[in-house]
């Protein structure tokens, strides 16, 4: 019985450290939006299939994630906010909204 405990223990332990070792990971990938010219954006377009492809009502932004991930859950997700296109590698979880939000941030943090 000892055994068996002591080899339940050993494999939490395995799995705990195997997790985290994903979490790093994927938190590494992440990285912050930055701007991109419209022939990147639509050569993205174009790779494959898009994921969570949306535009705002009045057509001004839309974003879409490459369905291809990078790194356990993380994605290349595009942007095109007017004229302006941003790239940014992040979760494929990410919403429309949160999506603009996150580019809205950075770059009102970069112009103060």
């Amino acid at each position: 019985m000892a055994w068996l405990l002591n080899k339940r223990t050993n494999d939490s332990v395995r799995y705990c450290q195997y997790t985290s070792y994903w979490q790093s990971r994927e938190k590494a990938a992440v990285k912050t939006p930055a701007e991109i010219d419209v022939h990147q954006f639509h050569d993205a377009l174009g790779q494959m299939y898009p994921q969570n492809w949306a535009c705002s009502e009045n057509g001004e932004c839309e974003t879409f994630n490459s369905a291809e991930m990078f790194c356990g859950n993380v994605t290349e997700i595009y942007a095109r906010i007017g004229v302006r296109y941003f790239m940014m590698r992040d979760h494929s979880h990410l919403s429309h909204g949160e999506i603009l939000t996150r580019i809205d941030a950075e770059f009102n943090a970069r112009q103060k």
